[in-house]
Formats: C-alpha cells, sequence, structure tokens
C-alpha cells in the first residue's frame, strides 16, 4: 500500500513536469503601476454624518479636505447635491483660500419647517474630476429635527464645588428637557440664582450635560464656565469627554435613589492646560436617605444608607462661606 502510493505520486510529479510550463524563476512578471491621481484629490473625512438639529437652527457645516501638497492656490469645487425633500440648500462649489488644506460645505435650511421623528438625508458628491479616486469623495448628512420638550424643573437642591470653585452653592435648580420620542435622552442645566439674597432675580445657567439613558452614565460638552483676571477663559468638560478614555466614561451620573449627580470634571484653558480635575456634586432636596438629618451614626462610626454601611472618610461644611475660586489652582503648564 506504502509503495502504491509513493507510485502514485510519482506519476503525478511527472505529468506536471510534461504538461505544465517550465518557470524556473527568471522571467519577468509584468509590472503595471497603480494610475496616477490627477486633479485636486478633494475628499471628505467620513461618509456618513448624523445631524440633530434643535429648534431654530439654520445651517450646519460639513469640513472638506485637500492634500497639504496643492495648498498653495485657490481652488474652487464642483458639488453635486441630492435632496429628496427639498428642504435643504446645498451649494454648487465651495472655494478653499490659498494655504487652506480645510474648508467647509455649509448647507442652509430651517429647521422648524423640518417634521420631527423622521430622518433626511442629504447626499454631498465631489465632481468626479476634482475627487480623490483613493478617498472619500461623497458624504451624506442624515438630518434629525430633535423634538424636545418645555424646560422644566428637574429638582432643587446644592452644588459643591471644589476644583475651579470652593464651597457650596446653595438653592441650585436643576432644569431637564428630554426627546419627545425618547425620555431616556435627556439635557440638563445647573442653575444658580443671580442674587444670593434675593431668590426672586431669577437664575443663571453655569453647567449644563447630557445623557442618554436616563441619567446613569452622564456628558459633559466643553463648555465656558468663567473669566479668570489671570488667564483668560475658563473651560469645563467632562473628563471622559477630552480624554475619550473607556475608563472614564461611566465616572458622571444621577443616582436616583439618592437625588445626588456626580459630575466628573476638569477645569482648563483652551490650549490644553488645566487647573484640576475631579468630581463635583450637586445633591438634590427631597431624598430622605441621603438628607444629613436623617442619617444616624452607629456601630464603629458607621451610617446606614439603603441598608448598606457606609464610614465617614471626611467632613465638608460651607456654612455661610461665599463660593469663591478656589485659591490653591493655578493652570498645570
Amino acid at each position: 500500500m506504502k509503495l502504491r502510493k509513493y507510485l502514485a505520486y510519482a506519476a503525478i510529479v511527472c505529468f506536471a513536469a510534461t504538461v505544465l510550463p517550465a518557470c524556473d524563476g527568471n522571467e519577468d512578471v509584468p509590472y503595471e503601476p497603480a494610475p496616477y491621481v490627477s486633479g485636486e484629490r478633494i475628499y471628505f473625512a467620513t461618509g456618513t454624518v448624523t445631524a440633530e438639529v434643535d429648534d431654530n437652527v439654520y445651517s450646519y457645516s460639513v469640513p472638506i479636505y485637500r492634500p497639504e501638497s496643492l495648498k498653495d492656490k485657490e481652488y474652487t469645487v464642483q458639488l453635486l447635491a441630492q435632496d429628496e425633500s427639498s428642504l435643504f440648500h446645498v451649494p454648487a462649489t465651495v472655494t478653499f483660500a490659498a494655504g487652506e488644506t480645510e474648508t467647509m460645505v455649509e448647507i442652509t435650511f430651517d429647521s422648524n419647517t423640518i417634521p420631527a421623528g423622521k430622518t433626511y438625508p442629504v447626499t454631498i458628491t465631489v465632481d468626479e474630476a476634482q475627487a480623490n479616486q483613493y478617498g472619500i469623495s461623497t458624504v451624506t448628512v442624515n438630518f434629525i429635527h430633535a423634538s424636545w420638550s418645555e424646560w422644566t424643573e428637574f429638582g432643587k437642591g446644592y452644588y459643591v464645588f471644589s476644583l475651579y470653585y470652593s464651597g457650596t452653592q446653595e438653592n441650585v435648580k436643576v432644569m431637564e428637557r428630554h426627546l419627545a420620542n425618547d425620555d431616556q435622552v435627556m439635557q440638563y442645566q445647573f442653575q444658580w440664582p443671580v442674587d444670593n439674597d434675593n431668590p426672586d432675580a431669577g437664575y443663571e445657567t453655569f453647567l449644563t450635560a447630557e445623557t442618554d439613558n436616563g441619567g446613569k452614565v452622564i456628558s459633559v460638552p466643553t463648555q465656558p464656565f468663567a473669566e479668570d483676571p489671570e488667564y483668560g477663559t475658563v473651560y469645563v468638560s467632562g473628563i471622559y469627554n477630552l480624554s475619550g478614555d473607556p475608563a472614564d466614561e461611566d465616572k458622571s451620573g444621577f443616582d436616583s435613589t439618592t437625588g445626588l449627580f456626580t459630575l466628573n470634571l476638569i477645569y482648563h484653558l483652551e490650549d490644553g492646560n488645566y487647573f484640576a480635575m475631579g468630581d463635583e456634586y450637586c445633591q438634590l432636596e427631597g431624598y430622605a436617605d441621603t438628607d444629613v438629618s436623617e442619617v444616624k451614626l452607629h456601630d464603629n462610626g458607621l451610617f446606614n444608607i439603603n441598608r448598606r454601611n457606609f464610614s465617614i472618610i471626611s467632613v465638608l461644611t460651607n456654612e455661610n462661606e461665599d463660593v469663591v475660586r478656589n485659591p490653591a489652582f493655578t493652570p498645570n503648564r
């Protein structure tokens, strides 16, 4: 049996040597270079964009690019647009100024005329003669008119500053609104009194946040916070919003059992230098389990919240103190 297999293999080898053309490895393989990319090689960064627009919004811009090597002269690009709804206007051309590698295609519309609850695609294509054949020459912007509820009061309480500001702000009001068709998608406004001694003077927003899961995880987009007398505009952001590190993603949220907002924040300058980062808190009224007057110490100095024991690691008191800039913090450079 072994001999038969060997003879069969030898026969196959002989057949291959007889029938197949010789290939000694010395024959040249024809080389066909990739076709030369001519034109200005215009491209988009992505092929699909989702644009959620609120009421009273009238334009949306999509970035468009050209190579660094071709930026020296002004150049006009021809655009082709497709919009079945006829609700949007896309310019027929867009122009790169000399020195620019990026410019914007501005799509104009009136969001108040866009029916809510439906997606409206608008497709923009670079003229074939000007497009980068190895890049993305077409982008589709999916417009959604986000229909929000009215702003309503979510709760009142106090906010504990410990980063750029230091102190406890009483009489803080938290406002909330949500999508009409999804009450888990919410936006928050944290507001403090214009005049601490006169609540009737009104409120102003000092921080905004948002969530897409009912507050379990909260996102704090970058926003101006204060004008520093020495460093100019101070911004506040959720740490995850800047870092993108999955380890930071769920560090901000609202606990519906205790009424506590935990906000994992960084106070920073536009150039990336920052004052401080860490957690700040907003405690809402009406949650008896976390009301200080309801907390009673028991064995070994522990206290109980929702049948779980906790120990006190620090006590923060700011009674009769104003919220002031924290003098300990200057930007890290």
